[in-house]
């Protein structure tokens, strides 16, 4: 079975790559993963600024990675020096050493829009437009509602009736 390959208009089916990822190994694995790589970056720029996330976020064209603490926004810019210096500039930005340094007690994930409402005991860096949120502190882990749970179920007994894929994970603990 193969997965992935360009994306075509209004296609729909199922996304195999992300169910497998999301099933933390329960529900199949691959046995074959092919990577496209790119040439490393002329320039590769950390930049801060205390403005909002979302509008750095959406002012910057293709960001490596946008990171917020509440306060503080970072941006990751790559490319040549002067399309780094122009977006820099665009958005107000001010060179850094590096990126703020990521709590590692747990890693909770969110859909991107849920970002601006977040209240999070303790230290976080959340990722913008990506939905991860590294904190300080350890959250209970959450079960998933009672139609996610059955959809779930009906998957893993289609992939893995034999229930010997990660046995002893729980994906739907989140």
């Amino acid at each position: 079975m193969k997965a992935g390959g360009p994306t075509v208009k209004n296609v729909s089916g199922f996304d195999l790559c992300r169910l497998l990822v999301g099933s933390q190994g329960t529900l199949g694995f691959l046995g074959q993963v092919i990577l496209r790589t790119r040439p490393l970056a002329a320039v590769s720029q950390w930049f801060s600024t205390v403005a909002d996330p979302w509008v750095t976020f959406a002012t910057l064209y293709r960001p490596v990675s946008v990171l917020w603490d509440g306060t503080t926004t970072w941006a990751l810019l790559e490319g040549h020096a002067a399309d780094v210096a122009e977006q820099a500039a665009l958005a107000g930005l001010t060179p850094v050493d590096g990126a703020p340094a990521l709590p590692r007690a747990h890693r909770w994930s969110v859909a991107p829009s849920a970002l601006r409402s977040l209240t999070v005991a303790g230290a976080f860096v959340a990722e913008v437009g990506v939905g991860v949120v590294h904190r300080s502190d350890f959250a209970q882990p959450r079960k998933a509602d009672a139609a996610i749970a059955a959809l779930h179920k009906r998957l893993k007994n289609e992939f893995d009736p034999t229930l010997r894929l990660n046995p002893g994970v729980e994906p739907l603990s989140v």
